[in-house]
Parts: C-alpha cells; sequence; structure tokens
C-alpha cells in the first residue's frame, strides 16, 4: 500500500519541482558569477497573529491528517513547528517520517499550504531541508543513477508559495548532455571531473559554488508525536 502511496506523491512532486530543477530551454542570458548569497528572512506580517490564530488554523490540519490516514496502518504521522522564515509565526510540519512531508504557515488570517506530502527518501531524493529562520529551502535530487546532481533552493514568496530562489536550475553532469536531451548517449562517456550547469549554460565549479547558500541546514520532518504537538499548540 505505501509502494501506491509513493507513486502518487512522487508523480505529485514532479509537477512542482520541474519548474525549480528543469533547465529554461529557451534561456539565453548568461548568469552572473555571484558571491557568497546571504538570504533575507521575509517580514512579518503586521499585525502579528497571537498563537491562538494559528494555533487552531493547525489544529484543524492536524485533524484533516489524522482522519486522512486513521485507516492506513502503514502511515506513522509525526509532527513540528518550525521557524522557516524568521517571523513571529511558526511553520507546522506533518509527514511520515522517511517517505512524504508536507508544511503549512499561517499570515494574515489565512493558512497556507507550502507542501503536499512531497515524497522522498527514493528516486534520487534526499530531502529536504532548511535553514532556520532564513527562507531557505535545499533539495538535492539526483538521477541517472547518480550521474546527475540537481540542486534546488526555494523560499516563500509574497504570494505565500514556495518558489525557485534562482531563474534557472543548478545542476551537476558526470557527462557532458552533448545534445540537451538529459540522458546520457552512447557518445557521451562518463568523465573524472563534473561539469556544472546554470539552466543550460556551462558555468565553473567557482561560478556555481557561488550560488550555494551555506548554513546549517535542517531536515524538514515530523519530530513530535500527536501528543507532543497538540501540546505545543494548546499550550499558553
Amino acid at each position: 500500500m505505501k509502494n501506491s502511496l509513493y507513486s502518487l506523491f512522487i508523480f505529485t512532486l514532479c509537477a512542482v519541482l520541474l519548474c525549480a530543477c528543469a533547465p529554461a530551454k529557451d534561456a539565453q542570458s548568461t548568469p552572473e558569477a555571484i558571491a557568497t548569497v546571504s538570504p533575507t528572512p521575509t517580514p512579518a506580517p503586521e499585525p502579528t497573529p497571537d498563537k491562538s490564530e494559528y494555533a487552531q488554523a493547525y489544529l484543524a490540519v492536524i485533524d484533516q491528517y489524522v482522519a486522512e490516514f486513521a485507516e492506513n496502518e502503514y502511515v506513522s504521522l509525526t509532527y513540528d513547528l518550525i521557524d522557516f522564515d524568521g517571523d513571529a509565526v511558526p511553520e507546522l510540519v506533518i509527514g511520515d517520517d522517511g517517505y512524504w512531508v508536507s508544511m503549512f504557515t499561517y499570515a494574515d488570517g489565512t493558512l497556507y499550504t507550502l507542501m503536499e506530502q512531497w515524497p522522498y527518501g527514493a528516486m534520487g531524493n534526499y530531502g529536504y531541508e532548511y535553514l532556520p529562520g532564513q527562507n531557505v529551502l535545499r533539495n538535492f535530487n539526483a538521477d541517472g543513477a547518480g550521474a546527475i546532481m540537481w540542486t534546488t533552493f526555494m523560499k516563500i514568496g509574497p504570494s505565500y508559495e514556495l518558489e525557485p530562489y534562482y531563474d534557472q536550475s543548478l545542476s551537476q553532469w558526470m557527462f557532458r548532455d552533448q545534445n540537451h536531451n538529459f540522458i546520457q548517449d552512447e557518445d557521451e562517456p562518463y568523465e573524472d571531473d563534473y561539469y556544472y550547469y546554470y539552466g543550460e549554460e556551462e558555468i565553473t565549479e567557482q561560478e556555481f559554488d557561488g550560488y550555494m547558500i551555506p548554513g546549517e541546514y535542517q531536515l524538514i520532518n515530523g519530530t513530535k508525536t500527536h501528543e507532543e504537538i497538540l501540546q505545543m499548540l494548546t499550550e499558553a
């Protein structure tokens, strides 16, 4: 049962991440060499809601998930509250640890879904990480048995949706994809060194490193039980 659920989650995630990961075919601009990125946290909305507002919204989401998976013995829900974007309201994380994760935020009296059961742990996807308080999500995703590695950065945008941090995708290739078909052909052997790309534009390793956003990343996953998250949301 979990395998069938996985297939649905992976299909859904591909639709979400393709915009962030797939190189734009018609991109003509050459990427600028940039220094180490310093992410800027999203400003807190005004006025900042008190805890009872977002707590009630989060408790309602938790109830929905509990009801959805009540009859599924293969799913073990875990939860957490994290500081993703540095404002006064924590984000709610719900997941089946090692398989998928959802994330929600609350702003301006509205509950926003940032991640809806995004799968990981298979198909070369190692999970989703964040820089606490810095509004940065990072994901590594491998294709071709590790021959291609996509590095994706995302952030919460003005409409409270996760959006790509950069205009183009970032990737490392163990072969030169001469015809840009995203697969390794017979005349494209493995190389000793990586090829680095911003979209379809080949860049140097130094330029590639300049797009990396450094910091102490943490995995976006549930670490609390149902009882623990209820206590966190209802305590004064």
